[in-house]
């Protein structure tokens, strides 16, 4: 899987059946115990032995792990190409979206622009990376000033 391809919704289901499948056999092996509930047969039976249905559903979790941090960086990267600027006036336009040109304010695209907003960003979120963003700045302020 590449940085561009989504796990498939044919495999996020099978992930969801082996998660399932575990949840079910580690359910039941609580409740009559390890000695009379855990499976291993020889040959191996996927389908059966308690420690292959666990370990199918770990295998998912590594693929969705993958694809939660892809979806992460991702966002991180649209965030980074969607930066505000504040307004002397009050209020936030995304650098990205706003034309070079905007004589007029309502050419203004507000931030969280609609691309923002797409991926879940709103205005709780977009005011806390806000907060933050500042944050690290009176942060590097503060640092480089007590260098001096």
């Amino acid at each position: 899987m590449n940085d561009t391809t989504a796990l498939a919704p044919d495999r996020l289901a099978e992930i969801r059946a082996s998660v399932e499948r575990a949840h079910t056999e580690i359910g039941q092996v609580c409740a009559e115990g390890p000695h009379h509930r855990f499976r291993m047969s020889v040959p191996a039976q996927p389908g059966r032995d308690t420690d292959l249905i666990i370990s199918d559903a770990l295998k998912g979790a590594g693929e969705l792990l993958a694809e939660v941090e892809k979806l992460h960086a991702q966002r991180d990267r649209l965030l980074a190409l969607h930066e505000y600027d504040e307004l002397i006036f009050g209020g936030f336009i995304c650098v990205h979206c706003t034309p070079n040109d905007a004589d007029d304010p309502d050419d203004n695209i507000a931030w969280p622009c609609p691309s923002l907003r797409a991926i879940g960003v709103d205005n709780d979120e977009g005011n806390a990376i806000i907060l933050a963003r500042r944050a690290a700045i009176a942060r590097k302020a503060a640092q480089e000033a007590g260098a001096r």
